[in-house]
């Protein structure tokens, strides 16, 4: 009787290991070609939002809150501008935005790097035609002030809270003003 439930449990774990090992090993090598080509889409993100960057600093700051990175763009050693990365948390997940900033901590322009959103609806809200009316805002701007987007009103509140924490929080790295 023993062996009978030994034997069966003695062949699960074995293939339980096998199957752990093979999935550490995937990761293994798959870990580094991923965190490159994170660094890669970055590098090309800031480069749309603010071509004429010609040299990032990434800014070892302290970090709160869904506030993740922050980088100086400079172009002939003149500073014209900061990259803020925020990660509101959206209905599928977390959504990852860059959002550019002016020297003087007024939005210029921002993208969606990654998001977990539901295709046709939430995703509309990671989109150009509602990531466009963020330009030229500063501050903490009120969430009223958005136009949200029709059946994805999650979605739409958290890229904006995500947009207005940046710019809260690059207010206070520019201006020393706490949100």
């Amino acid at each position: 009787m023993l062996r009978e439930i030994l034997k069966p449990a003695a062949a699960l774990l074995i293939v339980t290991f096998i199957v752990t090992s093979l999935l550490g090993l995937t990761y293994w090598v798959t870990a580094e070609p991923i965190a490159e080509m994170r660094i890669k889409t970055e590098r090309e993100t800031v480069r749309r939002l603010m071509p004429e960057t010609e040299m990032m600093v990434d800014l070892q700051a302290e970090l709160t809150g869904i506030i993740q990175k922050k980088i100086a763009c400079y172009a002939d050693d003149i500073l014209i501008g900061y990259i803020i990365t925020a990660a509101p948390i959206g209905y599928g997940g977390p959504i990852e935005i860059m959002v550019a900033f002016d020297v003087n901590g007024v939005v210029r322009d921002a993208e969606v790097l990654r998001h977990k959103e539901t295709p046709g609806l939430g995703d509309d809200a990671v989109k150009h035609p509602f990531l466009g009316q963020f330009a030229g805002k500063s501050g903490r701007f009120a969430l009223g002030e958005i136009d949200t987007v029709t059946s994805a009103t999650v979605s739409s509140l958290a890229v904006a809270e995500g947009i207005r924490a940046a710019s809260a929080y690059i207010d206070e790295f520019i201006w020393g003003q706490k949100p």
